[in-house]
């Protein structure tokens, strides 16, 4: 190593670095998921005889670990720059995913009401007793949570929805919202209805709507029997 020049043995120095770190989350990874890492080598593995001669198996486990680690040690820069790009591309993964959660939108909203008028106008009422006497009936819960949330300044709308997750079903969702700052805050599903060949998205039929005739399930409704 005396002939050769210093700033290349600091490179060759990170790079032996890179390759004893990745190597042991490697492990860690190997060892965290070995169940499922086994279960796969065997699937992949036994309906191929190949994968029973002796050149195969050092391909696979002498030549591939070794070209793998002078890859590392004379290209390791090109590893941090792998790995900003899985995180980038991670990232944006999971930003598409938060992008389809069901979230109210401005042009959802119905009617502004008070928490009063809501309690008067979904309390439950079964004559069998089936359902507790308070708003929402067996949804109670869910209404008391949404109004723990309330802040000063927010606003409580009714609203209606149409959805479609990502197998192309459509529904239709009718609910309660905590609207803030322009934003939504929170929100309760009081009615889930499952659509066919309708299109998503709100019309103007819906905007005119009253919001008793949009409300779900029988039981919500105010002196159901």
């Amino acid at each position: 190593m005396t002939d050769v020049h210093p700033w290349l043995q600091v490179y060759l120095a990170v790079g032996i670095v890179t390759l004893v770190i990745s190597g042991c989350l490697a492990l860690r990874e190997r060892w965290r998921r070995r169940g499922d890492l086994e279960a796969l080598i065997s699937l992949l593995e036994d309906p191929d005889p190949r994968t029973q001669t002796f050149w195969y198996r050092v391909r696979a486990r002498v030549l591939t670990p070794v070209l793998v680690a002078l890859f590392l040690v004379v290209l390791w820069p090109v590893v941090p720059w792998m790995k900003f790009q899985d995180r980038r591309h991670a990232r944006g993964a999971a930003r598409e995913e938060a992008e389809r959660v069901f979230k109210v939108h401005q042009s959802h909203l119905l009617q502004r009401c008070s928490v009063e008028e809501v309690e008067s106008r979904e309390i439950v009422q079964d004559p069998l007793n089936a359902v507790p006497p308070v708003p929402f009936g067996h949804l109670n819960p869910m209404w008391a949570r949404l109004k723990a949330q309330m802040q000063a300044g927010d606003e409580l709308w009714t609203f209606k929805s149409r959805w479609q997750d990502d197998l192309g079903r459509q529904d239709q969702r009718t609910g309660y919202v905590l609207w803030r700052e322009c934003q939504p805050a929170a929100h309760m599903l009081t009615g889930l209805e499952q659509l066919e060949d309708r299109p998503v998205g709100p019309t103007e039929e819906d905007v005119h709507l009253d919001f008793d005739e949009i409300r779900g399930p029988a039981l919500l409704h105010k002196g159901a029997d």
